[in-house]
């Protein structure tokens, strides 16, 4: 995966929305990439929320690890597959009582993107196409 020095998260106010994040003590970003939807989601949250990240490409953790140092110590990401979440969760003392991920998927390069919401093993909830 080529990461980009300048990252605008897709669908930031959207999925801002959809998450509300305000209150919340524990958020989960399961492909946190460059970290623009990590960053939004904990401006919006407060300072009583952490933030776990994980992704598997070492780059984009670097670069989303810059982007979200004013939130440490309240960030912890894991270079992992997102299918090894619960291992994640273990491994940073938290327990998973209601996790979901935001993917984007593009079929080629310049396609426009999809993105899904999966809120149940199993299944996903379609929320936007471009």
């Amino acid at each position: 995966m080529s990461c980009q020095a300048q990252h605008e998260p897709v669908l930031r106010d959207e999925v801002l929305e959809l998450l509300a994040p305000a209150g919340r003590s524990v958020l989960l970003d399961c492909t946190v990439g460059l970290g623009g939807h990590a960053e939004a989601l904990l401006e919006a949250a407060g300072q009583g929320a952490c933030l776990i990240g994980i992704d598997l490409d070492e780059e984009c953790l670097r670069l989303a690890k810059q982007r979200l140092g004013r939130f440490l110590p309240r960030v912890r990401l894991f270079q992992a597959n997102f299918t090894d979440v619960r291992a994640v969760l273990d491994e940073a003392g938290q327990t998973a009582s209601e996790t979901f991920t935001i993917t984007v998927i593009e079929e080629s390069a310049g396609a426009t993107p999809r993105f899904f919401l999966p809120w149940a093993e199993g299944s996903s909830r379609r929320i936007g196409q471009g």
